[in-house]
């Protein structure tokens, strides 16, 4: 929904989140922040629009744990 009036009003936006799974189904593109601030370790370009059951398709689950991997790394 939110992306939906997002691409409707055609607006750029920024969303801060904790929350990977939000992130890959909002986002066109995800930076991962390092512990330095302001340092991008890595942009993702999504390129799919996931829709009901995204949680089980097989391109989020590889967003996903690409990022899960890269989050690890870190700590």
């Amino acid at each position: 929904m939110v992306k939906n009036i997002i691409n409707e009003i055609g607006i750029s936006t920024i969303f801060i989140t904790h929350d990977i799974e939000e992130a890959v189904k909002l986002s066109d593109r995800i930076y991962i922040m390092g512990k330095n601030p302001g340092t991008i370790i890595e942009e993702i370009q999504i390129r799919e629009d996931f829709h009901e059951n995204f949680f089980e398709d097989k391109k989020f689950i590889e967003y996903k744990k690409h990022i899960i991997e890269k989050l690890d790394k870190l700590i």
